[in-house]
């Protein structure tokens, strides 16, 4: 086998990103829900309520087997490729800046789960250029395509994020609508993410030296 420690890597980051889709998934119903909450039936908003409080823990759960499941992933699959190491560095930075964010409050811990988003961000990216530097050198230009759409998709959903950032501060009415789109958005991003991993890993149990 060609790069044992990447398909390792690999091998982790597909059910972590199955967990991705499915907090995707629930966030995008969380949202839908939260923007149709009517509080004048109690009933109803019980109901509703105990409904998003279910959802919340699990994407948290789910959050935090994912986030492991990466960081194993990237400290083994560093070994056979570089930019996974860069991945490994932002993921610790996310981490550190996440607990920041616990013990914060006000324009500080905006800031603060700025940095933590942007973080996520080159997490991604960087393992995306890791696995298309494998992909480079043996010739998948399957995997690179599919690598090349999971990009796009990071930088629509950062680009609806920047403007959806600076427009509700003008318009604050629109941030129920920015904020399904981002849902959802989000959860074709790793749809798509998860297509370049599973290509990936193919690729990588077929790569021979």
């Amino acid at each position: 086998m060609k790069y044992p420690k990447a398909l390792t890597g690999v091998r982790l980051f597909v059910p972590a990103e199955i967990l991705c889709v499915i907090v995707s998934l629930l966030t995008f119903i969380i949202v839908i829900l939260v923007n149709n909450i009517d509080f004048t039936n109690m009933q109803q908003t019980d109901v509703l309520i105990n409904r998003l409080a279910v959802g919340y823990l699990l994407v948290n759960i789910f959050s935090i087997i994912a986030f492991v499941l990466k960081l194993v992933g990237f400290q083994i699959a560093r070994k056979d490729e570089r930019q996974f190491r860069k991945s490994l560095f932002f993921s610790v930075i996310g981490m550190i800046f996440i607990l920041f964010g616990l013990f914060t409050a006000g324009t500080f811990a905006s800031f603060v789960w700025g940095v933590n988003e942007v973080a996520n961000l080159l997490v991604v990216i960087y393992a995306i250029l890791a696995i298309y530097n494998l992909a480079e050198k043996e010739d998948d230009q399957d995997v690179m395509k599919r690598g090349k759409i999971a990009l796009v998709f990071i930088a629509i959903i950062f680009g609806v994020a920047v403007i959806n950032a600076t427009i509700t501060i003008f318009i604050p009415t629109v941030d129920a609508v920015f904020k399904i789109l981002g849902a959802a958005l989000d959860l074709l991003g790793h749809a798509a993410y998860l297509s370049f991993l599973l290509a990936a890993k193919k690729m990588l149990k077929n790569a021979t030296v």
